[in-house]
């Protein structure tokens, strides 16, 4: 007969493993249900309380795991794995000293268990402290066996790349090779470590053992591309460039790439090109030619002749207000921004005080990861924007967090609705309205964040904030994230005809010379994968290696429930485009109204960023467009009772 204590111990292994095997089955909320059961009869059991703990993380409920986390700790303070996994959650919300923190407490629980270092290596990496990086891949190396140390030595090869120590980086890459032969991404990075080198030899034969291993990997033939353009050898570039784009259609820096390569080897073909070159030599040209010139350039595909014309623009005239956000919008194809922010320098040293530049710089490094060099320019741009708001304002220190955020959508008014809320008299705009940073910048930090907002008194009635068109989709667990440092927060959506958002967001990819592939074809491809689904979570990760969000974005009952399930309604204010536009003056009386601000109107309300005309579509191809939407269409409507169309 058991004892009390084994009786006890049996019983909660029970409830382990009826959870365990509902979570087997998808069945996680289910399985949360027994956990939490389990916890009323035995309230001090650690193992319940860790194991609930992983499944809340996995459903991305971080706040309740790490409750249960922190009372493992407590019943068992000497086991280091909640303080591991604790490590990861404040990894993944970017609170990296934390993370720090709780990986160093496992270490010294556990100093043998190899993925602490491994994980603590990577903060590094983030926090670009490449040598403290180096020494936990290094640990993690030592105590695992060479066998299963693959991810380490690729790791700690990509720091000694990042270092330009290429013989260290081909070192580590070689015996991720060796654990791993069948394995391309060492491959693909000694690739790359070789042509940095210039052993051009090596480097194609790298890229080639890639392709014997899958032919359809599109890196590897963009990779020998790289390798015969660096050598000039464009017939061969051209071949690898277009097998590259087969493979992947919808990969514009091959495109860009391929154009570069085509108009070299026959320059006729392309008279943008030759005049280009005619002009590198004739004085007479002025600043409004180089930037025609560059946007002509752009829509072939000859991005880095482009950027030579934006260059050339900023050196004549750099109050030229329109290029800066050509060339931030180009640099997406760039492998290095030198020599733009070298131009930007240059044209402070002149201008220090032109606010368009020190923006457009803050950008850049950040995309660079030069985090701290882009809040100090992002920190002076603010405080000219409040002095030139308020005097009265303009000595304070506090940085204004955001009061609202307009979420989206993309192409259906979001430039607009904003530029009509910053003209309220008491509220401020931020130095850029589309930051995204709670889905591509999270890992920036807080600070960054805040340095796009205008120093204002704590206790002022003066509100701020922005309008990223990334928010509304969802990416990267943004709802969380928002939640989380804002919960409080004021979100407004425009939603438009889907159809006519779609049309729009096309032409759009065009103009910035983000897509070459006719509507028709676009549209086709996107209906293929996304015909006669229910749930577009589902096909997520295919359609994103083959699509750039036509018609995706125009699914807004997916996206908006997303957000309900976080927010309550009530801070949620959803209009749609068509009011914005036929009715501005009573469609932002909503928003102050929402936003809790005084009434304010305006004599005239300007379109912005509207995108301009283009050719209208097929009658045929419209009708397949509003045949697919239909049914998503009626689930918004009883989602949020807004029909999308008057008719």
């Amino acid at each position: 007969m058991l004892d009390l204590k084994e009786d006890k111990l049996v019983n909660v292994e029970s409830y382990l493993q009826k959870a365990r095997l509902l979570e087997k089955e998808n069945r996680v909320q289910d399985a949360i249900a027994i956990y939490q059961k389990a916890l009323t009869v035995y309230p001090c059991q650690f193992r319940l309380h860790y194991e609930l703990g992983q499944l809340l993380t996995k459903s991305q409920s971080f706040l309740a795991a790490i409750k249960h986390y922190q009372q493992a700790i407590s019943l068992n303070p000497q086991w280091f794995r909640p303080y591991y996994d604790l490590g990861q959650i404040a990894t993944q919300e970017n609170e990296l000293e934390l993370a720090i923190n709780y990986y160093k407490q496992a270490i010294n629980l556990k100093s043998d268990y190899p993925w602490s270092y491994f994980n603590l290596g990577n903060i590094y990496c983030k926090l670009n402290q490449l040598e403290l990086a180096v020494s936990f891949y290094q640990q993690a190396i030592t105590h695992h066996s060479f066998a299963k140390s693959f991810y380490f030595y690729l790791a700690l090869g990509n720091v000694y790349l990042q270092q330009n120590k290429i013989d260290l980086a081909i070192d580590c890459y070689q015996q991720s090779i060796k654990i791993n032969p069948q394995a391309i991404e060492p491959q693909l990075q000694l690739g790359l470590a070789y042509g940095k080198q210039s052993s051009w030899h090596q480097a194609i034969d790298s890229y080639n053992q890639v392709i014997n291993i899958n032919s359809d990997c599109h890196v590897a033939w963009f990779g020998l591309g790289e390798i015969f353009s660096q050598q000039n050898l464009l017939e061969d570039a051209i071949a690898n460039y277009r097998q590259a784009l087969n493979l992947k259609p919808n990969d514009v820096k091959t495109f860009h790439k391929l154009q570069t390569c085509l108009a070299k080897k026959s320059p006729e073909k392309y008279p943008e090109y030759q005049t280009y070159q005619l002009a590198l030599s004739d004085s007479r040209k002025d600043e409004k030619f180089y930037y025609q010139l560059g946007k002509k350039l752009s829509k072939q595909g000859l991005m880095e002749t482009a950027i030579d014309c934006y260059l050339k623009v900023v050196e004549l005239n750099p109050h030229f207000l329109e290029v800066y956000e050509t060339i931030y919008n180009s640099i997406l194809y760039l492998d290095n921004c030198d020599r733009i922010i070298k131009a930007y320098q240059k044209a402070l040293s002149k201008y220090p005080n032109l606010v368009v530049i020190k923006r457009n710089l803050g950008k850049i490094l950040t995309r660079q990861g030069k985090i701290a060099w882009a809040i100090k320019c992002n920190q002076q741009v603010a405080k000219t924007i409040i002095k030139s708001n308020s005097t009265s304002l303009s000595n304070q220190d506090y940085f204004t967090e955001p009061n609202f955020l307009i979420i989206g959508s993309e192409k259906c008014g979001t430039s607009s609705l904003y530029q009509y809320i910053v003209k309220h008299p008491h509220v401020l705009r931020a130095i850029e309205k589309e930051i995204h940073f709670f889905t591509y910048n999270f890992d920036k930090g807080l600070d960054w964040y805040r340095s796009h907002f205008s120093p204002v008194a704590q206790n002022s009635n003066y509100l701020t904030g922005e309008a990223s068109t990334s928010y509304i989709a969802c990416h990267n667990n943004a709802t969380q994230r928002v939640l989380k440092l804002f919960p409080k927060i004021k979100l407004i959506a425009v939603i438009r005809d889907p159809v006519a958002r779609a049309i729009s967001h096309y032409h759009q990819l065009v103009r910035l010379g983000k897509e070459y592939r006719s509507l028709e074809e676009v549209v086709q491809t996107e209906l293929e994968i996304m015909q006669n689904i229910d749930d577009i979570w589902s096909i997520k990760q295919k359609y994103w290696a083959q699509a750039k969000g036509i018609l995706w974005h125009s699914l807004y009952v997916y996206f908006l429930q997303q957000w309900l399930n976080v927010f309550p309604r009530e801070q949620l204010l959803i209009i749609r485009s068509e009011d914005l536009f036929t009715n501005p003056q009573n469609t932002m009386s909503k928003v102050f109204n929402f936003l809790e601000l005084g009434k304010f109107t305006k004599k005239n309300y300007k379109t912005y960023n509207s995108g301009g005309k283009y050719n209208q579509a097929q009658e045929s191809l419209i009708q397949q467009m509003k045949d697919f939407f239909e049914p998503h269409n009626r689930k918004l409507e009883n989602l949020i009772s807004i029909r999308l169309s008057n008719n």
